[in-house]
């Protein structure tokens, strides 16, 4: 048999996105604790504690640094030299060319000593990663009396990304001294900035000093352990987090990080109970809510479930702790609470893209397909929309409406050529599936004239191409994918499959067919190619064999048809019969069954 076809199937589709939901990193699900925005404060401000460091560290580079000329501008004649590099630099800033505008402004900095414009070139240059000239007019700002926090944050950034440790420490412990904020919050923010910003040598060496300047504090162990963590140091980030939690036993982020290092090093029992004892000690939201992420991705669905029903006690409108609680009841079959979760979700106008998913998914499942349409075409553009537009395709040609699932699939394409490959595959898929043999192999042999090196294409229309016996395009096609992809198994084993079954070319065929086996030993697909080629060859015994452990494997229907007509052959007529019957039971409108139901008449 052909095996998998290159078909987006809906059903793949909807787990594959709910599976993702429930495997997010713990980085992700867990909420790390910081001062907001990774920002040292200059005055008294109230600290949430509870600031996710992972979205922190996602921003933009630009974000490290503030685009606001703070310093005063001391008092400065400009000179016409300084002057035509300030024009320059905002010139080549408007017209987008970067690199000029950095040089236009390091110019005007160095010429002018000015602190203001200093500011603004150290800041372009650093947007324009140019660290350089960054570090070569640093010392501009840092020469005037008393920087502020902002302007010393903007130094430490230049020096950590210069490789500067000691420059790099003198501004840490400086931020550390003038800020207002608890100094648990001011280490962990700066320790942040330090991950992002400098190679793992200097990020080391500046926290180490950090560390040993107050020893039996758990914040600067906590910032080397989320510094260790970002370059993937799990042997120290573990070290450190267990370390901070020691030091640090009535803070609630040291249980989060170490939870979060144990699950990547593989210790997700040990995280578990970390987080645990941590819902213990803490009546937190965020920390149940990581607990029964991580019971989740561990798939431990009914403990799960509790953690979320317990927020949602408290809370009736967390809705993060809905569409979870949703997502493990998919997991643990239960359709109609899943379904009540994501409605509820919805009508709160929260989750509104993935509910509407979601629901789409449970329906196609339950087979009302209108309903599984009408809450696919609810997801608005965004990261699930096209997915979400291709099942609107499928469900239109399970309900039989192939013309519109045609003219969605033209609209699509030309609303996204750039997805254009997709939509042909999936057009191939429909009209394939409604047995439009035809029809499938025109659309991709259009797909392929537009792209004839995308070997996906290639190989989807082969398999069209195989059913209406157009052997040469088949051929061609899939002896291309080879020479391109000589360890491609599917290829392999379509070719091997279509010279067995429509041809007398058993001896290349059987080439194919042993190498592709060797590759996926286990492979249900191929083991039925290969039984099928001895079939053909007359070695009844073997082909025996072979299709009984493919059946083993997945009992299809084109396998049964295989196997029944090889038992057949060998005389065991009864057992060929028992089997078509409970493969026509299972597959009723299968087009491989048709002459097994002849001879069950």
């Amino acid at each position: 048999m052909f095996g998998a076809f290159v078909w987006l199937d809906i059903r793949a589709i909807f787990y594959r996105v709910h599976f993702m939901s429930l495997k997010l990193p713990l980085s992700f699900l867990l909420v790390l604790f910081c001062v907001a925005c990774a920002n040292v404060q200059e005055k008294s401000v109230q600290v949430n504690e509870m600031v996710d460091i992972s979205a922190v560290a996602d921003k933009p580079e630009v974000a490290v640094v503030e685009l606001k000329p703070e310093p005063k501008a001391a008092e400065t004649d400009l000179d016409p030299n300084v002057l035509f590099n300030l024009l320059g630099g905002e010139i080549a800033g408007q017209r987008g060319e970067i690199n000029y505008a950095t040089h236009f402004y390091v110019n005007a900095a160095k010429l002018s000593g000015d602190t203001t414009v200093a500011l603004r070139a150290v800041q372009i240059a650093l947007f324009n990663k140019d660290i350089k000239s960054a570090a070569s007019i640093i010392d501009i700002l840092m020469k005037q009396e008393s920087p502020s926090a902002s302007v010393r944050r903007l130094a430490l950034t230049v020096y950590l990304r210069s490789g500067d440790v000691q420059n790099s420490l003198q501004q840490t412990r400086e931020l550390i001294s003038m800020s207002d904020i608890p100094y648990r919050n001011t280490v962990l923010a700066l320790g942040d900035l330090i991950a992002r910003s400098a190679d793992r040598k200097t990020a080391y060496e500046v926290i180490k000093d950090v560390i040993a300047d107050k020893s039996k504090e758990a914040a600067g162990y906590l910032a080397r352990s989320q510094i260790a963590f970002r370059f993937k140091d799990l042997k120290q980030a573990r070290v450190d987090a267990q370390k901070a939690v020691q030091l640090g036993a009535d803070w609630k982020v040291t249980y989060a990080q170490y939870a979060q290092v144990l699950e990547a090093n593989g210790e997700s029992a040990k995280a578990l109970a970390v987080l645990k004892e941590a819902t213990v000690r803490f009546p937190d939201a965020p920390l149940r809510m990581g607990y029964g992420q991580l019971l989740a991705k561990n798939e431990l669905y009914e403990q799960a479930t509790g953690q979320f029903e317990k927020l949602l006690a408290k809370d009736k409108s967390y809705h993060e702790a809905r569409f979870s609680l949703g997502l493990v009841y998919l997991k643990r079959d239960m359709p109609e609470l899943a379904k009540e979760a994501f409605k509820q979700l919805y009508e709160s106008a929260v989750f509104t893209a993935k509910s509407a998913f979601y629901l789409g998914g449970i329906y196609f499942v339950e087979k009302d397909y209108k309903a599984a349409a009408s809450w696919f075409s609810k997801v608005e553009e965004g990261p699930l929309y096209l997915d979400a537009q291709a099942n609107v395709v499928m469900v239109k040609a399970k309900l039989g409406d192939l013309g519109g699932a045609q003219k969605l699939l033209l609209a699509l394409r030309e609303k996204f050529p750039d997805k254009a490959t997709r939509f042909y595959m999936l057009e191939g898929e429909v009209l394939y599936q409604a047995d439009d043999y035809l029809g499938s192999f025109n659309i991709m042999t259009e797909a392929v004239k537009k792209e004839p090196t995308n070997m996906i294409l290639r190989y989807t229309r082969a398999i069209a191409a195989s059913e209406i016996n157009r052997l040469d395009v088949m051929e061609q096609d899939l002896r291309l994918v080879l020479n391109k992809q000589p360890d491609n198994v599917s290829a392999m084993n379509a070719l091997g499959f279509t010279l067995a079954s429509k041809t007398t070319r058993f001896e290349e065929a059987g080439v194919l067919l042993e190498k592709a086996i060797s590759f996926r030993p286990e492979d249900p697909a191929i083991l039925d190619s290969l039984g099928w080629l001895k079939y053909r060859t007359g070695a009844f015994k073997e082909a025996l064999a072979l299709l009984k452990k493919a059946y083993a494997i997945n009992p299809d229907a084109e396998i049964a048809s295989h196997l029944g007509d090889t038992l057949w052959e060998l005389g065991r007529k009864d057992e060929a019969k028992q089997l078509w019957r409970e493969a026509v039971k299972r597959n009723p409108g299968s087009r491989f069954l048709k002459r097994a139901k002849q001879k069950l008449k």
